[in-house]
């Protein structure tokens, strides 16, 4: 919703206003608490992503090695290559299923709508591109011990040209004339997802992650666009953007700090210099006011409660507030959810993955780096010689030839070069390399066997299978911990956001108009639509639990095959399934599901015959009935189309 007027014409002012300054003041200083508790984590970050990355700084040694054509010392991508197969593993864990989230509804009137809440949850996940935050809030989990996502509900409109017959009255006459204009035709409606850095995430600071909901604030920092806020301005959703300067370098230093900005550049021109950047940093803060507490002056408050509420707060570059309004979510909720790999209520952030892996990666990287090292030193030819009878400039040519200055005499050529002979004490790295490696495994739990590796000897299947449960079993527990965490949460405020906001045409969009012929049909999507929208009170109260499939893909093979061989076993014996009381149907949809088919519920014979049964029906209908309603149909796409989805949400048969 947009701010209201009163609120807009405080944020509108050139000098901040009373009113403006104690609600700057009130959000600056609970965002000064949690900035300067996020820095202190920000080198142990950059620590950790570079180990991921396998980067490591040139040192002389590598310089010297490049100009000779020889390796340089590496960093082993040890880190790199359990992260990555922790995600995936994670990744897979979480995508088994038909949809993004499963429901199980407790009220009785729930389950009827059960698969139109997760066909809608399920939308705005795929709009979202639910695959690439999936995994990106897998890896930030890997690698820093905490991953972040936020959801916002949203309508998006866009402006069509149409053409439509407008009423006219000339001294008592009237007439019609055609006349263009635009409307706004709603596009889309429903939640969008998005990744945060965890650079730019800023939660209360005096409690613990796993209790974040329970904190007085959260903030996020963006990069947006001028012509961005100036046109969420011009909607009424922020104000006082022409008062809005570039950072000053203070701010622009400390935001730098952490690469939490990319495209902000400092202000360099004067204080009253007017050219201003494209670049704005927008401070989004979901914050518990009590908004009795501040006055617009003249006995006006933001509002009349003396309890806190939920406010959506802007600040811009630092320096002033563009946007206050009430969040006005049902859930009451931050509609920011947070995950940790590793959680410790008793520690407010652990290492994560990569930390734990941290010293060794480093350990097994020196065993080889020395190696390299010892190597190279053993190529280079160290040698003793005598000045007297050999050139250094030829040794250091490395020519196959190097000339006597004179003869040696009667002595020995040796008397005037010889090898330095060292011994390798570097020889028995690798042993103990791999030795650490295998120590890493047993740290984190990602081994051989979750890496897809195969011991030599025979197994059985059972063993096989068993080695595989053993290998997952840790990484499992992970990723149900991370989904009670974070994905949970997320997945009950989607829907009820959903269920609160949406509207009938979007409802009916997503699920599918019925045949306005077949009663049934309508009446039945009329209940959904009504059960689907609840009151306001059943929705706050309502509790939907959430499925999470914990087998891993062998284990479902093996469950699928033992279904198998009890269908044929029904089929071949019709008489067994009524002395054991099973169905064969319901046998044969849980194998398919198993293997990844879904629900087999499209390929259903008995609903095609429907389908065309009542497509026969509307192109043999009798007049008045199926032929006038295409005609309807048909005539709703004309000029006027859009107009009349516009004005009339329930309209079909719109193009444009």
């Amino acid at each position: 919703m947009a701010m209201t007027q009163e609120t807009r014409d405080e944020l509108k002012k050139d000098h901040m206003s009373p009113f403006h300054t104690a609600l700057f003041s009130k959000c600056d200083e609970l965002l000064s608490m949690s900035y300067d508790h996020m820095q202190k984590y920000y080198s142990t970050w950059d620590k950790h992503g570079d180990t991921v990355a396998g980067y490591r700084t040139r040192d002389k040694e590598d310089e010297r090695a490049a100009k000779l054509g020889e390796p340089e010392k590496m960093t082993v991508p040890l880190s790199k290559a359990q992260v990555h197969t922790m995600a995936s593993f994670l990744f897979l864990f979480y995508q088994q299923r038909q949809y993004a989230f499963e429901y199980q509804p407790q009220d009785h009137s729930d389950f009827e709508i059960r698969e139109i809440c997760e066909k809608f949850v399920n939308r705005d996940c795929v709009k979202s591109n639910w695959s690439q935050i999936l995994y990106q809030w897998i890896l930030d989990c890997c690698r820093f011990n905490i991953g972040v996502i936020e959801h916002s509900f949203c309508t998006e409109t866009e402006k069509f040209p149409v053409t439509q017959m407008v009423d006219h009255s000339v001294m008592g006459f009237n007439y019609q004339k055609e006349e263009s204009s635009l409307v706004d035709v709603p596009v889309f409606q429903g939640n969008k997802i998005y990744n945060i850095s965890p650079y730019r995430f800023f939660p209360d600071p005096r409690h613990s992650l796993t209790r974040m909901q329970e904190g007085e604030f959260v903030a996020v920092e963006d990069e947006m666009s001028r012509a961005d806020l100036l046109k969420l301005q011009n909607d009424g959703y922020v104000a006082g953007m022409e008062h809005v300067k570039d950072p000053d370098r203070n701010f622009f230093e400390k935001a730098r700090s952490g690469a939490r900005h990319t495209l902000l550049r400092p202000h360099k021109g004067k204080d009253n210099d007017t050219v201003k950047q494209g670049v704005v940093s927008v401070t989004r803060m979901q914050v518990r006011l009590i908004p009795s507490k501040f006055e617009y002056g003249k006995g006006q408050k933001l509002g009349t409660e003396d309890y806190p509420v939920m406010y959506i707060v802007w600040i811009a570059n630092n320096q002033r507030i563009i946007r206050a309004e009430p969040a006005n979510y049902l859930h009451r909720k931050f509609t920011i959810d947070v995950a940790q790999f590793d959680p410790d209520i008793h520690h407010w952030m652990g290492d994560g993955l990569a930390g734990s892996i941290d010293k060794l990666q480093n350990v097994v990287s020196w065993f080889i780096n020395t190696r390299i090292m010892s190597v190279r030193r053993n190529l280079d030819h160290q040698l003793i010689y005598d000045p007297n009878f050999i050139d250094s400039q030829a040794l250091k040519s490395r020519a196959p030839m190097v000339p006597l200055k004179r003869s040696v005499g009667r002595r020995k050529l040796t008397d005037a070069v010889m090898q330095l002979q060292v011994g390798d004490v570097t020889s028995g790295h690798l042993n103990d390399a791999q030795a650490m490696m295998e120590l890493t495994n047993l740290v984190t739990g990602v081994n051989e066997s979750a890496m897809g590796a195969i011991h030599g000897g025979r197994r059985s299947a059972s063993e096989h299978r068993a080695a595989n449960q053993g290998a997952s079993a840790r990484m499992r527990m992970i990723g149900t911990n991370m989904f009670n965490q974070c994905l949970r949460p997320m997945a009950h405020k989607l829907l009820m956001t959903l269920r609160q906001s949406v509207e009938q045409e979007t409802f009916e969009r997503v699920i599918g108009r019925p045949n306005p012929l077949d009663v049934t049909a309508v009446t039945t999507q009329q209940r959904q639509w009504e059960l689907f929208k609840a009151d306001p009170a059943h929705l706050a109260s309502g509790e939907d639990y959430f499925v999470l499939d914990t087998l891993n893909p062998s284990e479902k093979v093996h469950m699928a095959q033992s279904l198998s061989e009890l269908f044929k076993v029904l089929m071949s014996m019709p008489d067994a399934a009524a002395t054991f009381d099973i169905d064969p149907k319901s046998v044969w949809d849980e194998i398919m599901e198993l293997r990844g088919s879904g629900d087999m519920r499209r390929h259903s014979l008995r609903s095609r015959m429907l389908r065309e049964q009542q497509q026969q029906q509307t192109s043999n209908g009798s007049p008045g009935t199926g032929n006038q309603n295409q005609q309807r149909q048909e005539g709703a796409g004309g000029a006027g189309g859009v107009a009349q989805a516009a004005a009339n949400p329930g309209t079909t048969g719109v193009s444009y």
